[in-house]
């Protein structure tokens, strides 16, 4: 930075303490050069012969000399546009009284710095600067024809606006990604949900390459097209292969514990073991303060997590297990709606008529649909404000746990009645987005119908009256839940997924509202027939990707 305690103006001798005083000097006819350099003089150094070239035309020669002087003594590298450019020299700051620093942001149109204490006034003048120098250079290059002409150079470009901040973030490499991904659009709104949509992926991609992630081949796949992905394979073993955060709503409900034959497990505990691993890759992929809704009932079985297997079987409370396993993983618990399933069809009640004391127990009528959400904590990550795409914003509090919130301290943005700017955090950046709002309207009768936490809703008839099983499934669960699902917790375009597909009846929801529905399923030799009829019942299309061929 240069320092302008050594250095004075080559024509009246004085200290450069504020450019606009030496700016007249420029048009004299006893220094006959071209207008908008600014001559230095270098008492300091005593360099005679640099200012017996003060009177010389030559532009070129003048600069040379001093930046040669300056880099040599200084070890500064300024641009010849930098000197050119008097107003955007840096001068130092630091040394400078308020009033020289108020004086200078008048001098040069700096808005906001009246109520603002030195360090923050300093910040301020730094920034102004070094946006204007930017959109100097590019307008220079378009003129040269060596810029692309479509790069909109104004006061509404936040890539430009806030490079000086997204330079301390980002290295240069993804600040190219940055800067491809941002495409500038006229109309405000959409031009802040662009910079903070591409802000945020980058922001993504950075954590993926620092996380040693770096395959991509799933999710491309996953996203070529809006077709329903049914994916063949272990669904642990497919969740590893997709990038941190890059699901944006999961809804599943799991294989019970030995409740059917292709779900059995040598104990209970080897099967909360392995749901555990499955979870908390959920907790991986799933993008940060999204939601993973999960359906599960009790189921009665014997957990034989006893040596002496005769004790029989038990009534298990899988949806408490599961509360816990989710905890652990870093899930915060949300709610839990109980689907009412109606009136049961089964007389185990009666205990074979045995109307006595200890021979009566309810039949289970219900089941838990458990809602968790995601707040990973991002340390030393600051987001766009979403009312003006600022980065020159502060830590401002906690909403909860892993959710920090922010504060705007850009003087153009709206302020509060109390003086205070916008508070936002990485949530309602998406939730209060108008965009995201005006295009992911819910309708009146999907929130009016769920608008208790206890649910009415049929289970699917699966068994005809020829007693067989026309979904060619055992565990099928109503399309309700995943619409609701949908609706509540995702945008259009998300992928919504299922990791125990089952007969992909939360693809086909996904679909349906205008996600990407995705489905991981083991048995393909149990239920492709089953699932591939459903989707073409469904008028769906859909696409095929076999886990272990990636």
């Amino acid at each position: 930075m240069l320092n302008y305690t050594k250095y004075y103006c080559g024509i009246c001798n004085t200290r450069l303490v504020q450019i606009s005083h030496h700016k007249s000097h420029l048009n004299t006819e006893k220094h006959n050069v071209k207008k908008g350099l600014f001559l230095l003089k270098l008492k300091a150094l005593k360099n005679e012969e640099l200012i017996e070239k003060y009177n010389s035309n030559d532009i070129d020669n003048i600069i040379e000399n001093i930046q040669t002087i300056i880099i040599k003594n200084k070890n500064l590298n300024y641009s010849k546009e930098d000197l050119i450019d008097n107003n955007l020299v840096m001068t130092d700051f630091d040394n400078k009284t308020m009033k020289e620093l108020k004086g200078y942001c008048r001098d040069n149109n700096i808005r906001g710095f009246s109520t603002k204490n030195k360090t923050d006034l300093i910040v301020l003048i730094k920034e102004n600067n070094k946006t204007k120098k930017i959109n100097i250079d590019i307008e220079k290059k378009i003129k040269d024809g060596t810029q692309d002409k479509e790069i909109k150079v104004n006061k509404e470009n936040l890539y430009y606006n806030n490079l000086s901040v997204l330079e301390k973030i980002f290295p240069n490499h993804f600040l190219e990604v940055l800067k491809q991904k941002y495409k500038f659009d006229e109309n405000k709104e959409e031009n802040i949900f662009n910079f903070i949509n591409s802000f945020r992926n980058t922001i993504k991609y950075q954590f993926n390459i620092q996380q040693n992630f770096k395959d991509y081949n799933l999710l491309n796949k996953l996203t070529s097209n809006k077709n329903i992905k049914v994916v063949w394979g272990n669904c642990l073993e497919s969740l590893k292969k997709l990038p941190n955060e890059s699901i944006g709503h999961i809804v599943t409900s799991p294989p019970y514990y030995n409740a059917r034959d292709y779900s059995i497990w040598e104990n209970l505990q080897a099967y909360l073991d392995d749901m555990t691993k499955i979870i908390k890759e959920c907790y991986r992929v799933l993008d940060n303060h999204r939601v993973f809704v999960f359906n599960v009932s009790d189921v009665v079985d014997n957990d034989k997590m006893d040596k002496i297997n005769a004790f029989g079987k038990r009534k298990i409370p899988l949806p408490a297990y599961f509360i816990k396993i989710f905890e652990d993983c870093g899930f915060r618990y949300i709610d839990d709606i109980i689907w009412d399933k109606g009136e049961v069809q089964s007389s185990r009640h009666k205990n074979s008529n045995k109307p006595y004391p200890f021979f009566q127990y309810s039949c289970n009528c219900y089941e838990h649909i458990l809602i968790f959400s995601k707040h990973r904590l991002e340390k030393d990550i600051k987001y766009p404000c979403s009312d003006c795409g600022s980065l020159n914003v502060k830590s401002n509090s906690y909403t909860h746990k892993g959710l920090r919130s922010w504060e705007c301290r850009n003087e153009n943005c709206k302020k509060s009645e109390s003086n205070r700017g916008k508070r936002f955090s990485l949530k309602t950046i998406t939730t209060q987005n108008p965009i995201n709002q005006k295009n992911n309207i819910i309708p009146k009768d999907i929130f009016t119908s769920w608008r208790r936490d206890i649910h009415e809703l049929s289970p699917v008839i699966k068994i005809n009256n020829k007693k067989e099983n026309k979904l060619g499934h055992t565990a099928p669960f109503p399309i309700d839940i995943p619409l609701m699902s949908t609706y509540y917790y995702s945008y259009k375009g998300d992928i919504v997924l299922d990791i125990f597909a089952g007969s992909f009846t939360t693809a086909i929801a996904a679909q349906q509202l205008d996600r990407i529905g995705v489905g991981f399923e083991l048995r393909e030799d149990l239920f492709k027939n089953c699932i591939i009829k459903n989707l073409k019942n469904n008028n769906c299309k859909f696409d095929e990707i076999n886990i272990n061929s990636i």
